[in-house]
């Protein structure tokens, strides 16, 4: 303790803000999502088809941004075809 400073307890604050902010990407939060959508009933093809959507349309421009920082301007640039593909995820 150096300063009245626990390090063990800063390494792993800091440890634990970098998870946060791994598992905040909208990639991942999209993947946990997935996984509770697939067993919502819906079939195996529409599954495949949601996934690959966002894996062609979605991931490459927002996949590691964070889900907090997704605000009207970026949601704007999705206006056409992956936009409306996005918009049907939700149903």
């Amino acid at each position: 303790m150096s300063q009245g400073i626990d390090l063990k307890k800063l390494v792993q604050e800091e440890a634990e803000l970098k998870q946060r902010a791994i598992d905040s990407q909208f990639i991942n939060v999209a993947t946990k999502w997935f996984v509770i959508k697939k067993t919502s009933g819906i079939s195996e093809v529409h599954a495949d088809d949601i996934w690959r959507s966002l894996e062609k349309n979605v991931f490459p421009v927002i996949g590691q941004t964070p889900v907090a920082e997704l605000k009207a301007q970026v949601r704007r640039q999705w206006r056409g075809q992956a936009w409306n593909g996005l918009h049907r995820l939700s149903d």
